[in-house]
């Protein structure tokens, strides 16, 4: 849990609009916006479809549950390739981020908890947490941010 109430915002308060990856082509706008779709599709399984076969699903989860990182320019699922609301203010999209967040952690703490993803399948809390944990970890290390 403190990952998520102290590393976080924590690395959030060296994160900036000016702030430039390390890899790859996204704002720090683009890239809260893009951890808080994918921190919304957790409260929302039915929208996901598991695209891995059913029979590699095992495998993607060892990976997932592993200390294994997400590599640089990892493949990301279709689903998760919504356009940037370029609208979005960089402060507005972090207290949105912040708020999913909260959102999502909270909830995977219910022992029915469940969600979905397409390369990992259905996840229950902890598996959820752990996604989270190694999706974030990896984008703010392209941030410079951790």
């Amino acid at each position: 849990m403190n990952f998520f109430t102290k590393e976080v915002p924590t690395a959030l308060e060296h994160l900036s609009e000016a702030t430039q990856p390390q890899w790859g082509t996204m704002t720090a706008t683009a890239l809260l916006i893009h951890l808080h779709t994918a921190l919304s599709f957790s409260l929302k399984p039915e929208e996901i479809e598991i695209v891995l076969p059913e029979d590699k699903v095992a495998k993607g989860k060892a990976f997932l549950m592993s200390d294994h990182p997400m590599p640089k320019n990892f493949p990301q699922p279709e689903v998760f390739s919504v356009a940037s609301d370029d609208t979005l203010s960089f402060e507005t999209a972090k207290e949105q981020f912040l708020i999913t967040l909260d959102a999502v952690i909270s909830a995977t703490y219910d022992t029915n908890f469940q969600s979905k993803h397409p390369q990992f399948g259905f996840l229950n809390g902890a598996e959820t947490r752990q996604l989270h944990i190694k999706h974030i970890t990896h984008h703010f290390k392209q941030f410079n941010l951790l």
